[in-house]
């Protein structure tokens, strides 16, 4: 390693220390764990996202650990079958609305009670 140099010239005292050495930060690969399984039945799947969806609108815990559900969804997607979850999971969604909506109408003739009562349903949705 090298040392400090002083000198004096002139009157003036000048310091030369060494560059200190610089680490750059190295990058490490992304870890894959193991080539992603499709799962053995697509139905068996469906089935443990749709009693999560469900869970969801009816704010109760469900029993599968979330990471196991996005690890499938995850495993769905890159085996090209995203569109067909797409749309189920919409489908989904779409009938558990409107259930939700179907239990509000009646309630008031009033437009606008009735749009209120839509929105605090979202409102509470979005909770």
């Amino acid at each position: 390693m090298d040392q400090v140099k002083t000198s004096i010239e002139n009157g003036v005292l000048t310091v030369t220390v060494p560059k200190a050495e610089v680490k750059k930060p190295g990058v490490k690969p992304i870890q894959i764990t193991g080539k992603p399984t499709l799962p053995t039945n697509f139905e068996v799947t469906w089935a443990k996202l749709k009693s999560a969806i469900c869970a969801i609108f009816l704010k109760q815990p469900d029993s599968c650990d979330l990471e196991k559900l996005y690890q499938a969804v995850s495993d769905l997607c890159i085996y090209k079958m995203a569109g067909n979850l797409y749309q189920r999971i919409e489908m989904e969604c779409e009938a558990d609305i409107s259930t939700a909506l179907q239990s509000l109408v009646g309630q008031s003739p009033d437009l606008v009670i009735f749009l209120s009562l839509v929105e605090r349903y979202w409102q509470d949705l979005c909770d």
